[in-house]
């Protein structure tokens, strides 16, 4: 039986309803191969002013300049799209909130005529790690909470789609490596470096 490849997804949007708002800022990253995939979709003037203005904010959208960014060529802009879905194809999408990633990815496939097959079941890397460290269902850790318990750095503050696709892509490649033995008996898991992985942002929390 075929094995299932992961491919960590993050996309950034002009809000938080599927049905209404569109994808902005699309970035993955396989954990089989470390291909990465990391594009910007330009908005219609209508897309913009239906966008929620707190979701742009905190996704840096106008400070970050990710209207210039936005790649104007839709036949290159689909085959980036065609060649991250032939990625996904059959294999797990995974990340910091797979379903909501995976509602905003599918309408943008489908905007190009390209139909989501990846399988069914996501891995959401909150839900995994609860697990591993064996937290109650009701206390799975936020995103950044993760990133400090597998020893992942992130930067927190208007994270792109990559800094995050990557951080979560430590998080998972860290969660294979994990022996929850060893942690039962005083270990803790060694964080793990990845290429795609930012430069360290060392931040203090009080």
């Amino acid at each position: 039986m075929r094995t299932r490849e992961l491919v960590v997804v993050q996309v950034n949007a002009t809000g938080n309803d599927p049905a209404r708002h569109v994808a902005l800022e699309v970035a993955a990253v396989s954990l089989v191969s470390g291909k990465s995939w990391d594009f910007t979709v330009p908005l219609t003037q209508e897309q913009l002013v239906d966008a929620d203005p707190s979701t742009l904010r905190r996704n840096g959208y106008y400070r970050r300049g990710l209207a210039d960014r936005a790649d104007l060529s839709r036949p290159l802009l689909s085959g980036r799209i065609a060649d991250l879905a032939g990625a996904l194809a059959g294999n797990t999408l995974g990340g910091t909130a797979p379903e909501e990633s995976a509602d905003f990815l599918a309408r943008l496939f489908r905007s190009f005529d390209i139909e989501p097959r990846w399988h069914p079941r996501l891995a959401d890397i909150g839900a995994l790690t609860a697990g591993a460290f064996g937290l109650a269902a009701t206390s799975i850790p936020t995103f950044t909470a993760c990133c400090r318990m597998w020893g992942i750095d992130f930067d927190a503050d208007e994270p792109s789609a990559m800094t995050t696709a990557a951080a979560a892509a430590g998080c998972f490649h860290t969660l294979d490596q994990y022996n929850a033995v060893d942690v039962l008996h005083g270990s803790a898991p060694q964080p793990v470096k990845l290429s795609v992985v930012p430069d360290p942002v060392i931040r203090t929390h009080p």
